[in-house]
Protein backbone atom coordinates (compact mmCIF):
# COMPACT_ATOMS: atom_id res chain seq x y z
CA UNK A 1 0.00 0.00 0.00
CA UNK A 2 2.92 1.96 0.13
CA UNK A 3 2.23 3.84 -3.12
CA UNK A 4 -1.08 5.24 -2.29
CA UNK A 5 0.27 5.89 1.10
CA UNK A 6 2.34 7.98 -0.35
CA UNK A 7 0.87 9.81 -2.95
CA UNK A 8 -1.99 10.80 -0.19
CA UNK A 9 0.84 12.13 2.13
CA UNK A 10 1.28 15.10 -0.85
CA UNK A 11 -2.26 16.43 0.14
CA UNK A 12 -3.18 15.14 3.74
CA UNK A 13 -2.54 13.72 7.02
CA UNK A 14 -2.20 9.80 6.71
CA UNK A 15 -2.26 7.41 9.53
CA UNK A 16 -2.11 3.64 7.82
CA UNK A 17 -1.54 0.45 9.77
CA UNK A 18 -1.19 -3.78 9.85
CA UNK A 19 -4.56 -5.23 11.39
CA UNK A 20 -4.34 -6.28 14.52
CA UNK A 21 -4.15 -10.01 14.09
CA UNK A 22 -0.80 -9.62 11.79
CA UNK A 23 2.67 -9.96 13.43
CA UNK A 24 4.10 -6.91 12.40
CA UNK A 25 0.98 -4.67 13.98
CA UNK A 26 2.21 -4.54 17.36
CA UNK A 27 -2.02 -4.34 18.34
CA UNK A 28 -4.05 -6.91 20.25
CA UNK A 29 -6.08 -8.90 18.28
CA UNK A 30 -9.61 -10.37 20.32
CA UNK A 31 -10.35 -13.79 17.90
CA UNK A 32 -13.73 -13.91 19.81
CA UNK A 33 -14.85 -10.13 19.20
CA UNK A 34 -14.10 -11.01 15.36
CA UNK A 35 -14.29 -8.33 12.93
CA UNK A 36 -15.25 -5.98 15.61
CA UNK A 37 -11.70 -6.04 17.07
CA UNK A 38 -10.22 -4.63 13.68
CA UNK A 39 -13.06 -1.80 14.16
CA UNK A 40 -11.56 -1.44 18.45
CA UNK A 41 -8.36 -1.27 16.31
CA UNK A 42 -9.25 1.84 14.07
CA UNK A 43 -10.57 3.81 17.37
CA UNK A 44 -7.80 2.52 19.33
CA UNK A 45 -4.98 4.30 16.73
CA UNK A 46 -7.73 7.47 16.28
CA UNK A 47 -7.08 7.48 19.80
CA UNK A 48 -3.78 7.02 20.51
CA UNK A 49 -2.74 10.09 17.88
CA UNK A 50 -4.90 12.81 19.02
CA UNK A 51 -7.61 12.82 16.25
CA UNK A 52 -11.12 13.30 17.25
CA UNK A 53 -12.38 12.57 13.51
CA UNK A 54 -10.88 11.50 10.73
CA UNK A 55 -12.13 10.61 7.06
CA UNK A 56 -11.78 6.49 6.93
CA UNK A 57 -10.41 5.07 4.35
CA UNK A 58 -10.84 1.30 3.60
CA UNK A 59 -9.68 -0.96 0.67
CA UNK A 60 -10.73 -4.23 -0.13
CA UNK A 61 -11.06 -6.47 3.39
CA UNK A 62 -10.45 -3.08 4.71
CA UNK A 63 -13.32 -1.51 3.54
CA UNK A 64 -15.85 -3.78 5.41
CA UNK A 65 -13.77 -2.53 8.52
CA UNK A 66 -14.16 1.03 7.84
CA UNK A 67 -17.65 0.51 7.10
CA UNK A 68 -18.81 -1.26 10.62
CA UNK A 69 -16.00 1.71 12.30
CA UNK A 70 -18.61 4.15 10.63
CA UNK A 71 -21.57 2.15 11.83
CA UNK A 72 -20.36 1.98 15.64
CA UNK A 73 -18.57 5.44 15.55
CA UNK A 74 -20.41 7.84 13.85
CA UNK A 75 -18.84 10.75 15.88
CA UNK A 76 -15.33 9.70 14.85
CA UNK A 77 -16.39 9.79 10.93
CA UNK A 78 -16.29 13.13 8.94
CA UNK A 79 -16.33 10.84 5.39
CA UNK A 80 -15.88 7.40 4.45
CA UNK A 81 -13.89 6.50 1.48
CA UNK A 82 -14.21 2.16 -0.18
CA UNK A 83 -12.25 1.29 -2.18
CA UNK A 84 -12.76 -2.34 -4.12
CA UNK A 85 -14.40 -3.13 -0.96
CA UNK A 86 -15.85 -6.19 0.07
CA UNK A 87 -19.41 -5.99 1.46
CA UNK A 88 -20.93 -7.64 4.53
CA UNK A 89 -22.63 -10.42 1.95
CA UNK A 90 -19.71 -11.05 0.55
CA UNK A 91 -18.27 -14.98 -0.01
CA UNK A 92 -14.83 -16.10 -1.52
CA UNK A 93 -15.67 -18.50 -4.06
CA UNK A 94 -13.10 -21.09 -5.06
CA UNK A 95 -12.02 -18.73 -8.05
CA UNK A 96 -11.90 -15.99 -5.42
CA UNK A 97 -10.33 -18.33 -2.88
CA UNK A 98 -7.81 -19.50 -5.64
CA UNK A 99 -7.07 -16.00 -6.38
CA UNK A 100 -6.69 -14.91 -2.94
CA UNK A 101 -3.89 -17.62 -2.39
CA UNK A 102 -1.75 -16.06 -5.38
CA UNK A 103 -1.41 -13.00 -4.47
CA UNK A 104 -0.82 -13.85 -0.26
CA UNK A 105 2.15 -15.86 -1.29
CA UNK A 106 3.69 -12.60 -3.64
CA UNK A 107 2.66 -10.30 -0.62
CA UNK A 108 4.06 -12.80 2.15
CA UNK A 109 0.84 -12.94 3.82
CA UNK A 110 -0.12 -16.06 5.76
CA UNK A 111 -2.91 -17.90 3.64
CA UNK A 112 -4.52 -19.17 6.93
CA UNK A 113 -4.66 -15.75 8.02
CA UNK A 114 -6.78 -14.01 5.33
CA UNK A 115 -8.78 -17.74 5.62
CA UNK A 116 -9.16 -16.41 8.90
CA UNK A 117 -10.25 -13.51 8.13
CA UNK A 118 -12.85 -14.92 5.43
CA UNK A 119 -14.52 -16.98 8.21
CA UNK A 120 -15.00 -13.49 10.57
CA UNK A 121 -16.87 -11.71 7.38
CA UNK A 122 -19.32 -14.84 7.33
CA UNK A 123 -20.03 -14.64 10.83
CA UNK A 124 -20.94 -10.61 10.67
CA UNK A 125 -24.27 -9.55 10.80
CA UNK A 126 -23.51 -5.53 10.48
CA UNK A 127 -26.34 -4.79 7.57
CA UNK A 128 -28.67 -3.59 9.30
CA UNK A 129 -26.29 -0.58 11.72
CA UNK A 130 -24.72 0.16 8.50
CA UNK A 131 -27.76 1.15 7.03
CA UNK A 132 -27.43 4.03 9.82
CA UNK A 133 -24.81 5.29 8.64
CA UNK A 134 -25.67 8.84 7.01
CA UNK A 135 -21.49 10.36 6.85
CA UNK A 136 -20.60 11.81 2.69
CA UNK A 137 -19.31 8.18 1.11
CA UNK A 138 -17.67 7.92 -1.88
CA UNK A 139 -17.30 3.85 -3.16
CA UNK A 140 -13.97 3.56 -5.92
CA UNK A 141 -13.71 0.62 -8.43
CA UNK A 142 -11.27 -0.25 -10.68
CA UNK A 143 -13.05 -1.28 -14.38
CA UNK A 144 -15.10 -4.20 -14.27
CA UNK A 145 -13.50 -6.12 -16.71
CA UNK A 146 -10.33 -5.98 -14.76
CA UNK A 147 -10.93 -6.40 -10.95
CA UNK A 148 -10.45 -10.58 -10.69
CA UNK A 149 -11.05 -9.99 -7.00
CA UNK A 150 -13.52 -8.71 -5.47
CA UNK A 151 -16.39 -8.10 -8.50
CA UNK A 152 -17.29 -4.62 -8.90
CA UNK A 153 -20.70 -5.84 -8.55
CA UNK A 154 -20.10 -7.02 -4.95
CA UNK A 155 -18.36 -3.38 -4.08
CA UNK A 156 -21.41 -1.66 -5.60
CA UNK A 157 -23.57 -3.13 -3.39
CA UNK A 158 -22.57 -0.65 -1.05
CA UNK A 159 -25.16 1.83 -2.94
CA UNK A 160 -27.95 -0.33 -2.26
CA UNK A 161 -27.58 0.14 1.36
CA UNK A 162 -26.38 3.70 1.05
CA UNK A 163 -28.03 5.54 -2.02
CA UNK A 164 -26.72 8.60 -0.96
CA UNK A 165 -22.88 7.43 -1.82
CA UNK A 166 -20.77 8.91 -4.53
CA UNK A 167 -18.64 6.88 -6.99
CA UNK A 168 -15.25 6.98 -8.95
CA UNK A 169 -13.85 4.47 -11.03
CA UNK A 170 -10.41 4.08 -11.49
CA UNK A 171 -9.59 3.74 -14.95
CA UNK A 172 -7.55 1.19 -16.50
CA UNK A 173 -6.97 -0.56 -13.58
CA UNK A 174 -8.78 -3.29 -11.32
CA UNK A 175 -8.51 -4.50 -7.71
CA UNK A 176 -5.69 -2.82 -6.15
CA UNK A 177 -5.73 0.98 -8.48
CA UNK A 178 -4.16 2.25 -5.08
CA UNK A 179 -1.17 0.63 -6.11
CA UNK A 180 -1.44 1.17 -10.17
CA UNK A 181 -2.66 4.36 -10.41
CA UNK A 182 -1.61 6.13 -6.78
CA UNK A 183 -1.91 9.56 -8.09
CA UNK A 184 -5.49 9.52 -9.01
CA UNK A 185 -6.14 7.42 -6.17
CA UNK A 186 -4.68 9.64 -3.82
CA UNK A 187 -6.43 13.09 -5.67
CA UNK A 188 -9.97 11.16 -5.11
CA UNK A 189 -9.56 10.75 -1.43
CA UNK A 190 -8.27 14.04 -0.76
CA UNK A 191 -10.58 15.93 -2.86
CA UNK A 192 -13.40 14.04 -1.10
CA UNK A 193 -11.66 14.37 2.57
CA UNK A 194 -11.77 18.59 1.73
CA UNK A 195 -15.03 18.71 0.72
CA UNK A 196 -16.44 17.12 4.19
CA UNK A 197 -13.55 18.52 6.37
CA UNK A 198 -15.44 21.03 7.74
CA UNK A 199 -18.14 18.63 8.99
CA UNK A 200 -15.98 18.12 12.15
CA UNK A 201 -12.58 20.09 11.52
CA UNK A 202 -10.58 22.96 9.89
CA UNK A 203 -7.79 20.33 9.19
CA UNK A 204 -7.33 17.35 7.12
CA UNK A 205 -6.82 13.58 7.90
CA UNK A 206 -7.16 10.60 6.47
CA UNK A 207 -7.05 7.11 7.99
CA UNK A 208 -7.11 3.76 6.47
CA UNK A 209 -6.49 0.09 7.84
CA UNK A 210 -6.28 -0.85 4.09
CA UNK A 211 -6.49 -4.69 4.30
CA UNK A 212 -5.83 -7.51 2.16
CA UNK A 213 -8.17 -9.28 1.00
Amino acid sequence: MRPAVDALAKHCRVISFSLADEPTSGASFDASAGVWSYVQQVADVLDATGVRTATICGVSYGGLIAAAFAARHPDKVSALVLSSAIPPSWKPDARVEFLMRARLVATRIAPRLMARRARLVATLDVERQLGRVKCPTLVVTGEPTLDRVVPVALTRDYHRIWPHASEAVLQRTGHLGLITRPDEFARLVASFADQNANRTSTWRSASGGMGAG
